[in-house]
Parts: C-alpha cells; sequence; structure tokens
C-alpha cells in the first residue's frame, strides 16, 4: 500500500519499510477536522486512503483550496518549520493517513540520512510543482485585475 504513495516512488521496497517505522498510522471519520488553521504544526500527513480538503474560512464562507486524495501529502510546511498552519484539512471521507511528526523526521536525518535524501528530493519535486501552479494562478488573476480595469462595463 506504501507503493501508492508519490513520495516513496523512488525508494526501493527495503528503503519503504524502512522508512515506515517512522510514521504513525492516523484514521479519520468524514468530516473530522485533522488540522487546524493558525495551530501550532509540527508533522505532515500523507494520504494512504480517503481523501481530504484544504480550507480556508473567509466571512463564514468556506473556500476550498485543494482536494487531495490516495498518494498526496499536505502538512509538509510544519514539518519543516513548525510554524502555524495555513488552512484547515478536513476528511471529505473516511480516510488512512499516515504521519510523520518533526521529531519522527529528526530521527531519521540523524539514524538514516539515506532514507532522507528520496523523500526530500520528492517533497521538493511536489513543492515545485505546487509553486508553479501558485504562481500561475497569481498571474492569471493579475492579468484577470488588469483586464477589469481598462475594459469598460457593457451597457445596461
Amino acid at each position: 500500500m506504501l507503493r501508492r504513495i508519490k513520495m516513496f516512488a523512488d525508494m526501493d521496497d527495503l528503503q519503504i519499510l524502512s522508512f515506515a517505522k517512522y510514521l504513525d498510522l492516523v484514521r479519520v471519520r468524514q468530516f473530522e477536522i485533522v488540522v487546524r488553521e493558525g495551530a501550532t504544526g509540527d508533522a505532515m500527513f500523507l494520504i494512504l486512503e480517503g481523501e481530504v480538503r484544504s480550507r480556508s474560512m473567509q466571512d463564514g464562507r468556506e473556500i476550498t483550496i485543494a482536494t487531495l486524495g490516495p498518494g498526496e501529502f499536505f502538512g509538509e510546511m510544519a514539518l519543516l518549520d513548525h510554524g502555524p498552519r495555513s488552512a484547515d484539512v478536513v476528511a471529505n471521507k473516511d480516510s488512512v493517513l499516515l504521519k510523520i511528526t518533526s521529531r519522527a523526521f529528526e530521527q531519521i536525518l540523524k539514524e538514516a540520512a539515506a532514507l532522507a535524501a528520496p523523500f526530500l528530493y520528492a517533497l521538493s519535486k511536489t513543492e515545485v510543482a505546487r509553486m508553479r501552479q501558485l504562481l500561475h494562478r497569481y498571474e492569471a488573476s493579475i492579468n484577470l485585475s488588469r483586464l477589469s480595469r481598462i475594459t469598460p462595463p457593457p451597457a445596461a
């Protein structure tokens, strides 16, 4: 089952088994909040089964940021910087997650650095893809904003 997680794509079976001992299995029920926006974080989660959504509440309305399914992950910023969570993450379905705490990750770095390298590489590749997507969305919103300033509204 761990082979389905993108973070482990470049690891061999022995590396995956070794890495697994640093993970905790977490089961969440549909609609359960996994992490809360603003809460201090110290772990990331890998989705083994199910589906979650990251959301932000704006003026009492939910804004879905992303929907994530098996093989994907969230919470990586808190793993690295122990900072506040940037969004709520809620289970859309009953889900099975794998949790890696920053303490466990520090152990990997000390005890099994060879396991950390492919993990960090996969994390970096995904973060770069997410940043490119975010930059594209930002540029599109800037272009739309500019267009709305120069295009007069339609006549009634």
